[in-house]
């Protein structure tokens, strides 16, 4: 089965997509997680959990990265959406440490800052990937003393996470870009969140619960779940994706308006330009959740669909 499991992420973009569905998950004291997962999954222990937050601090309706969150839960991933209160989230992760392989958080642009929260105060995450994230600290932090930092001493503004398996930061180049003719100031000038400002240690511990089962002296059966501890190394990447830009993971409507309101770049991506660019970020989901992170750039090279993305890729 592990062998499987290793090999699931070639199968699934040798075969192309599997079919999904969307539908609404009430767990604990959660109420309208919205999933989309492949249908038809005979054992969910199988197949990676991914938890997104959307734009704004996780106020964006997730409606709108409808294409790019098809095309990672069709390569064979269960997706949850649920931009609300931090502390309830975690309780969303202890149902999916139950019922899934493994759990990754993620978040675009403010919805980084959100997913960082998440993954802070949770336990059994080691996957993490932040989409052109935006610092929102300023909103619920001292904003005059925020400031100061950002501008005179960027280290007190430092984020601590520990326990990463698998970081990878994506920046679109056009989000970052600065322009002198025709002018154009960058969407993320200050407050990204950059491969200096995320500290993340370079050992990493796992953990698992694992179930054993005890028989007493009546044959009557106990089972003890013991939590254990497992030492590795952190896999923590960047990668630049060229002549994209901060809006263009939405679908293409919503990308299309954004990109005027935002001034992002000059030419409109045509719907093939997005949809392509949804498959390459969705291609980098998969290999984070499926543990192939240190493979990324020559799993890249070996998809031919997405050779017309150009990027770079760095360890952190």
């Amino acid at each position: 089965m592990n062998f499987l499991f290793l090999l699931l992420p070639t199968l699934i973009y040798s075969f192309h997509n599997l079919p999904v569905h969307l539908y609404s998950n009430n767990i604990k004291n959660l109420n309208n997680v919205k999933v989309i997962e492949p249908i038809n999954i005979e054992n969910k222990k199988n197949i990676p959990a991914f938890v997104f937050f959307s734009g704004l601090s996780g106020k964006i309706p997730h409606e709108i990265y409808n294409n790019f969150l098809n095309y990672v839960a069709s390569s064979g991933i269960s997706c949850h959406i649920f931009n609300d209160d931090i502390y309830k989230s975690n309780d969303l992760i202890e149902y999916l440490n139950l019922n899934y392989a493994n759990i990754t958080i993620s978040g675009h642009s403010s919805g980084g800052s959100k997913a960082l929260q998440l993954y802070s105060i949770s336990n059994y995450v080691n996957n993490l990937i932040l989409f052109d994230p935006v610092d929102d600290r300023m909103l619920y932090n001292n904003k005059y003393q925020f400031l100061y930092n950002t501008f005179f001493d960027k280290s007190k503004n430092e984020i601590e996470i520990n326990n990463i398996k698998n970081y990878l930061l994506v920046k679109a180049e056009n989000s970052y870009k600065w322009n002198m003719f025709p002018t154009k100031i960058p969407f993320i000038p200050l407050f990204d969140i950059n491969e200096k400002i995320v500290n993340i240690e370079n050992e990493c511990y796992i953990l698992n619960d694992i179930i054993d089962e005890i028989i007493n002296e009546n044959d009557e059966v106990f089972k003890i779940t013991k939590t254990i501890s497992k030492k590795i190394n952190s896999n923590k990447k960047s990668i630049l994706i060229k002549n994209f830009g901060h809006t263009d993971l939405l679908d293409e409507y919503w990308s299309k308006i954004m990109r005027k309101v935002l001034k992002e770049n000059n030419k409109d991506k045509t719907f093939d330009n997005l949809n392509e660019y949804h498959k390459f970020n969705a291609f980098l989901v998969n290999q984070v959740c499926y543990n192939n992170l240190s493979n990324l750039k020559q799993s890249l090279k070996i998809q031919n669909e997405l050779t017309n993305i150009q990027f770079s890729i760095n360890d952190i």
